[in-house]
């Protein structure tokens, strides 16, 4: 048997120093084991176990040996997902539509016979609202609680979300004596940022008190949930 084939057997790297020298060591063994087997082999059927244990020992040996440059392959893991934020901290937009005389919350109409759906803010979070005016005349959006006799509310909840303008044409953001306001003209939309602290939960008003309009209805719900 040609010494350089038996040799051979672990020329496959592993890419490791030890792995190679491991394998090195395994091809001496099985040549020493050949060189000791081959000779008896053949000669009578006495003891002949004996005779072949040596080479049932070159093939076990053969068997590691191929086995020596092979690495395991790396466990295959699932992809994982990335962890979901907790809590409020994406805004959640809200379209606020204005006209003569009322506040409609953007998007599909209930069907006849039931109410107007009310514009929902999430307490503690951040929200993004955008106010439309499909109106022909301009109208105002304030937030609150308890109207006061000059127009506005007591108890402004607009100034407390501390509005941020993000875009928009046609508007006012206005501080009066009696309050924060927002003064959109006919045609006109802003979209605000608004950061809705946890402890406002509960139900608030908004309404337009240019001259005439909260008394000719304009006024709507808004809940902080």
């Amino acid at each position: 048997m040609d010494r350089s084939r038996a040799q051979g057997s672990c020329a496959e790297p592993r890419g490791a120093d030890a792995i190679i020298h491991d394998c090195t060591i395994l091809d001496r063994l099985l040549w020493n084991a050949y060189d000791g087997a081959m000779p008896s082999w053949g000669r009578g059927t006495g003891n002949w176990w004996a005779r072949a244990a040596p080479l049932i020992g070159v093939v076990s040996l053969a068997v590691l040996s191929t086995s020596c440059g092979r690495t395991a392959s790396p466990e295959r893991t699932s992809p994982t997902q990335e962890p979901k934020q907790s809590g409020s901290l994406a805004a959640q937009p809200v379209v606020i539509v204005m006209n003569e005389f009322s506040f409609a919350v953007g998007g599909s109409p209930p069907p006849p016979g039931y109410p107007p759906v009310s514009a929902t803010l999430p307490a503690g979070g951040s929200v993004l609202v955008t106010l439309r005016n499909e109106g022909h005349i301009v109208h105002e959006w304030r937030v609150g609680r308890t109207v006061l006799p000059e127009g506005g509310y007591e108890d402004d909840l607009l100034a407390m979300m501390k509005p941020e303008v993000l875009s928009g044409m046609g508007y006012r953001l206005v501080e009066t004596p009696d309050g924060l306001k927002v003064e959109v003209d006919p045609g006109a939309a802003v979209t605000l940022r608004l950061a809705v602290a946890a402890e406002a939960s509960g139900t608030w008003e908004m309404g337009c008190f240019v001259p005439g309009h909260y008394q000719a209805g304009m006024k709507a719900t808004l809940r902080i949930d």
